[in-house]
């Protein structure tokens, strides 16, 4: 009846540094396909607010530039897919080198995808504490 209690199992720390850097690189095209649909449903929502202002004012708004959401697109792709495996290969600090890799690999993506859409939003014109503070 009173069996001992099974110590929990933690992953081990990663044996090398560039381990967290793979797991990042990963994490990072995820963030990159989020910061495409971002990009992509902010496009939309332009062109539907031109369409709708175009009805009542014709000539009130300019029609949605697709070549500067192109470049914002570029520019946050670049941003979380160099930065991820950049945060991950500099660290966190002491306290992180004891998580396992994968986490590590997550935190720093997550890092590269905040920078990531502030680029975005920056190139499109767009104050990101604003955008956060409209949600």
């Amino acid at each position: 009846m009173n069996e001992p209690a099974v110590p929990l199992a933690f992953p081990a720390p990663p044996s090398s540094r560039s381990e967290p850097v793979g797991w990042a690189v990963v994490f990072g095209v995820v963030a990159s396909i989020a910061v495409a649909l971002l990009a992509g449903g902010l496009l939309v929502m332009d062109a539907i607010t031109y369409g709708i202002a175009a009805v009542f004012a014709p000539d009130a708004l300019a029609a949605p530039d697709d070549g500067r959401y192109l470049l914002a697109l570029v520019f946050g792709v670049v941003v979380c897919m160099a930065g991820a495996p950049a945060v991950a290969w500099v660290g966190f600090g002491r306290a992180s080198r004891t998580w396992p890799a994968l986490v590590q690999g997550l935190a720093a993506a997550v890092v590269a995808a905040v920078a990531s859409v502030c680029t975005l939003l920056l190139v499109l014109g767009i104050n990101p504490v604003d955008f956060v503070a409209a949600l």
